[in-house]
């Protein structure tokens, strides 16, 4: 993912990223009616009542040229 931002910290919007698409990825486990793994999914991803979806921290690298951009956009697609 390629993100900027000029308000806010990338360590926030990573954050919040995180925790909203692991709640949309459990809540659309528990509503699958045809999951048939779906008590051990729940059961692997959940940890001391919060869901564990992601690893911890991210690995952002801040982009200062075209060539090296070129590379990333090169390496996500």
């Amino acid at each position: 993912m390629v993100i900027s931002s000029l308000n806010l910290p990338l360590s926030d919007i990573i954050r919040d990223l995180k925790k909203h698409t692991d709640k949309k990825i459990m809540k659309a486990n528990r509503d699958n009616e045809k999951e048939s793994r779906k008590s051990w999914l729940i059961w692997l991803l959940t940890k001391d009542n919060h869901i564990w979806f992601w690893e911890e921290g991210y690995h952002e690298e801040e982009i200062f040229t075209q060539n090296f951009m070129d590379s990333k956009i090169n390496y996500i697609t």
